[in-house]
């Protein structure tokens, strides 16, 4: 692990539970910085690879539901939310 994944980890899920109080479109905003900060670079192990990954493309399909539909179901919050939590897990 590099001494950064874990802010990153507790900033995203910082910034996911704010995004959920917002308009959608400021939500959108907010989210998607994540989407270049949050990319794998191979250089952690596989396992933390993994768990990033997930963590990464659940918050690239919420930030695509809020962009394009205006708006993101529970299911879709509640799936970027909880794999960024594992993401995090996974680094302590």
């Amino acid at each position: 692990m590099t001494d950064s994944d874990h802010p990153k980890a507790q900033d995203a899920l910082t910034l996911l539970r704010q995004a959920r109080l917002m308009p959608a479109k400021q939500a959108a905003s907010v989210l998607h910085p994540l989407i270049a900060t949050m990319q794998n670079h191979g250089d952690r192990s596989v396992e933390v690879e993994t768990f990033q990954a997930n963590a990464w493309l659940a918050i690239c399909t919420l930030v695509e539901s809020l962009e394009k539909h205006g708006g993101a179901t529970d299911d879709r919050w509640e799936r970027a939310i909880s794999n960024v939590e594992r993401w995090e897990n996974v680094l302590i």
